[in-house]
């Protein structure tokens, strides 16, 4: 039980972060160029096709604080 509702919570950080980075009116290039991954990366991971890791949450983190 414990890992579905971890899966829940994990496919919903990408539509989120995209939410939250259309908000502010950054596009994903100029994300990829403040954290240095590739505009494809952050897609994927807007979109529920890569899973969101601390290593890639961190820098975006980062990037909107700035």
């Amino acid at each position: 039980m414990e890992d579905e509702s971890l899966g829940r919570v994990l496919a919903a950080v990408g539509p989120r972060l995209r939410e939250l980075r259309q908000q502010r009116g950054v596009t994903l290039t100029q994300l990829s160029e403040t954290t240095g991954f590739s505009v494809s990366t952050l897609s994927r991971l807007e979109s529920g096709g890569r899973r969101p890791t601390l290593e890639l949450l961190l820098p975006i983190a980062r990037a909107a604080t700035r």
